[in-house]
């Protein structure tokens, strides 16, 4: 890598504001005044006031709030409930608990039993 340093020419003319003496930045130049206040468009970080951090503060504490509501409502739709013909709760388990594995290979085999007595 090269050196950083912008070589300063006194015979050339600074593209901002005329003035003769210049630094060579690849081409562009620019005197010791504008090379400390020209700001460069790509590279210019916006100072925010008070009202701006504060409402930034705000946002990322509402997306926090937002992704504990939408993970909590995830927990709830992975949670199965058996409940009877009258609503009373026979079994909670969540998705892929050793519960929920019972209840898949139970009601596979009846279903398999169901379907072979069917055929005979």
């Amino acid at each position: 890598m090269g050196s950083r340093e912008a070589p300063y020419d006194k015979h050339k003319e600074c593209d901002n504001c005329g003035e003769m003496g210049a630094h060579d930045f690849m081409g562009d130049y620019f005197c010791d005044n504008c090379v400390i206040s020209y700001p460069d468009s790509d590279s210019v970080i916006q100072k925010v006031g008070l009202d701006a951090y504060t409402e930034l503060g705000e946002s990322h504490d509402d997306h926090v709030k937002e992704v504990e509501r939408l993970q909590k409502e995830l927990d709830e739709l992975n949670n199965l409930k058996l409940v009877d013909q009258h609503g009373e709760l026979l079994l909670e388990c969540r998705i892929g608990d050793e519960y929920h594995q019972l209840l898949l290979e139970v009601g596979l085999n009846t279903i398999l039993e169901r379907f072979i007595k069917e055929d005979k």
